[in-house]
């Protein structure tokens, strides 16, 4: 059995995260959260998305548990980050 979180996100989000991960101008450490939340989205096994992006489990638990624990917070700043 595997370890499953998903996160739910709008073509809006899933978008933004996409751009960020492709950024150039972004640190790699979010560029990778960017990739592991949007694979979460489309219903990838944590220990699969582990693999595919070369961190520990626990690495991809912490960033999908930060982005679940703060997603109020994070509409607000990708809300807000539309513009620039």
């Amino acid at each position: 059995m595997g370890n499953f979180r998903y996160i739910e996100l709008s073509s809006e989000e899933y978008e933004r995260l996409r751009a960020i991960e492709q950024s150039p101008h972004q640190n790699k450490k979010v560029r990778l959260r960017s990739q592991m939340v949007r694979l979460s989205h489309q219903r990838w096994e944590m220990g699969r998305i582990a693999a595919y992006v070369g961190c520990h489990l626990q690495t991809v638990g912490a960033a999908l548990r930060r982005c679940s624990l703060c997603k109020i917070s994070w509409r607000k700043t990708a809300a807000g980050m539309r513009g620039s």
